[in-house]
C-alpha cells in the first residue's frame, strides 16, 4: 500500500493499551502510567476504529500483533519490504521516537525527527503534538515508536491531515537499533544483514605514530568486531627508519587500508572525511575491539555515540588521562556535518592538540554524548608516543621495542588477552604475544 500512496493507518492495540482503556491501576510493561493516557486513548482509540483504511493490530491475536516487532514468528522479507518502501517513499516523513531509536531517521530517510522521553513520553503530550502537527503535511508519512501515546498522536494528525498515512510501529526498531525490548525478538546481529545494505556508512579514521605493531593489532580487531567500519583510512606518523620498514610491512598485509600520511595534519585530515558517509568515528593505534560494534549507530545530532562507554557509566574512571578531563576524541561516532565543521573551526596540528581545541572552544564539544549499550573498544596505555601531555601514563615498553618485535615477526596475540573485566577507556592489559602466521 506504500508504494500506492493511497494513506492507510496501522496501529496496535496491545494489553497496556487495553488495561489503560479498562481504567486499570498501575503501568505497562515498558514503566509508563495508564493514566492520565487511559483517558486520552478513550477518545482517540474509537476515532481509530472508526476509519475504513485503518488496520488494528490486537494483542490476542499474537500472530498479527507480532508482524511488526522482529519476532522469530513475523515475516521479516515482508517486513523488510515495508520499510523500505518506507525510505523510499518520497512523501514528507516523519519519526516519531526516543533518542535511542534516531537509527530509525537514517533508515527510513525521514525529513523531520520528533523526539519523546524514554519514559511516559504522555507527560510531554500537548509539546509534542503540537510539534507534530506543525511538521506535518497533507498527505505525509508518519512513523512512531511511542508506546501508549501514539495512538493518540495518530488521531491528533488525522483529524487535521485526513489524507496522512501512519504506522505506529511499537518495538519494532528496537531490536535493529538498541536491543531486544520484547520476548522472541530477534537479536541485533541476527537482524543486521537483512537491513545492512541501509546501514549508514562510516568514516573510520585511525591515527598512527611509530606504532606499527599495535597498529596490526587495532586493524585485525577491527575487522573481526566492526567489520563495518572496515577498511579505514589510516594517517601514518614515522619518526625513525625502522618504523618506516614497519609501516612498510604493515601496508602490505593490509593493501585494502587508504594509508595516507600526516603532514599537513588539519588538511590531511579534512581531506579524508567524506561527506557523503553521514558517520564519522576517529580512532587510534593503540585502542583495539574486543566485542562487537553495533552496525547501525543511533546518533542525533549535537550528540556522538561512544564505543568506550556504557550507558550505565556515563563517565570516564581517569577523566584526568587525557591532561584536561572532558570529551575524548578516540571512539565516538558523530555526524559527519556537524564534526567536519567542529574540526574545521579550530587550529590544531596532531590528534592530541585536536582533542585539546575541541575541549577548549566550547561549541565543538557535543551537547550530549549518547553511550552505547555495551562498550566494545578500550585503549591501551602500554606506551606513549605524543609529547603534549607528559603527565599521561604508560604502563608497559616502549613503542621502538614493539617496533623491534614486530620486524622479528612477533605480533599482540588478541585471543590470549584478557577483556574480561574492562572497566575504563583507558586500562592496561597486558599484551601477549605470537609469531605472525
Amino acid at each position: 500500500m506504500l508504494r500506492s500512496g493511497s494513506p492507510f493507518v496501522v496501529w496496535k492495540k496491545g494489553d497496556g493499551e487495553c488495561m489503560a482503556l479498562a481504567g486499570e491501576p498501575g503501568e505497562n510493561c515498558d514503566g509508563h502510567p495508564f493514566e492520565p493516557v487511559g483517558s486520552a486513548l478513550r477518545q482517540a482509540v474509537p476515532f481509530l476504529e472508526s476509519l475504513p483504511n485503518a488496520t488494528t493490530l490486537l494483542w490476542n491475536m499474537q500472530d498479527t500483533y507480532q508482524t511488526l516487532l522482529h519476532h522469530h514468528n513475523a515475516p521479516l522479507p515482508q517486513l523488510k519490504a515495508l520499510w523500505q518502501a518506507a525510505r523510499e517513499d518520497n512523501r514528507h516523513k516523519i519519526f516519531v521516537g526516543p533518542s535511542r531509536l534516531y537509527g530509525a531517521v537514517d533508515l527510513l530517510r525521514a525529513a523531520v525527527w520528533i523526539e519523546i522521553p524514554e519514559l511516559n513520553a504522555f507527560s510531554r503530550y500537548a509539546s509534542i503534538r503540537d510539534n507534530l502537527l506543525a511538521n506535518c503535511a497533507p498527505d505525509c508519512l508518519v512513523v512512531l515508536c511511542a508506546g501508549m501515546p501514539a495512538k493518540v498522536w495518530i488521531a491528533d494528525v488525522l483529524r487535521s491531515f485526513p489524507q496522512a498515512t501512519c504506522i505506529d510501529a511499537g518495538s519494532s526498531f528496537d531490536a535493529l537499533l538498541y536491543t531486544t525490548t520484547r520476548t522472541g525478538q530477534i537479536h541485533q546481529w541476527e537482524l543486521e544483514p537483512l537491513y545492512s545494505e541501509f546501514a549508514p556508512k562510516v568514516n573510520a579514521i585511525v591515527f598512527t605514530m611509530d606504532r606499527a605493531m599495535q597498529l596490526d593489532a587495532h586493524l585485525r580487531s577491527m575487522k573481526k568486531f566492526a567489520p563495518h567500519l572496515y577498511p579505514p583510512t589510516v594517517m601514518v606518523r614515522t619518526t625513525y627508519p625502522e618504523s618506516e620498514i614497519a609501516y612498510s610491512k604493515l601496508k602490505g598485509d593490509f593493501a585494502d587500508v587508504t594509508w595516507t600520511g600526516q603532514a599537513d595534519f588539519k588538511n590531511d585530515l579534512l581531506r579524508q572525511i567524506d561527506s557523503g558517509r553521514p558517520l564519522t568515528a576517529l580512532l587510534c593505534d593503540d585502542s583495539v575491539f574486543y566485542r562487537r560494534l553495533p552496525q547501525w549507530l543511533s546518533v542525533p545530532p549535537n550528540t556522538c555515540y561512544s564505543m568506550r562507554f556504557e550507558k550505565q557509566t556515563g563517565y570516564c574512571i581517569t577523566p584526568s588521562y587525557t591532561g584536561m578531563g572532558g570529551y575524548c576524541v578516540e571512539g565516538n561516532v558523530h555526524r559527519t556535518q556537524e564534526y567536519r565543521e567542529a574540526i574545521r573551526s579550530v587550529e590544531f596540528t596532531n590528534p592530541s592538540k585536536l582533542e585539546e581545541a575541541l575541549n577548549w572552544s566550547g561549541k565543538a564539544v557535543p551537547v550530549r554524548e549518547r553511550f552505547g549499550f555495551e562498550r566494545c573498544l578500550v585503549s591501551i596505555p602500554h606506551n606513549k608516543v605524543q609529547t603534549d601531555f607528559p603527565e599521561n601514563p604508560s604502563m608497559g615498553g616502549s613503542a621502538a621495542e614493539l617496533n623491534e618485535r614486530y620486524l622479528t615477526g612477533e605480533r599482540i596475540d588478541l585471543d590470549a588477552m584478557d577483556f574480561s573485566n574492562v572497566i575504563d577507556a583507558h586500562q592496561f592489559i597486558q599484551y601477549k604475544f605470537k609469531l605472525a602466521q
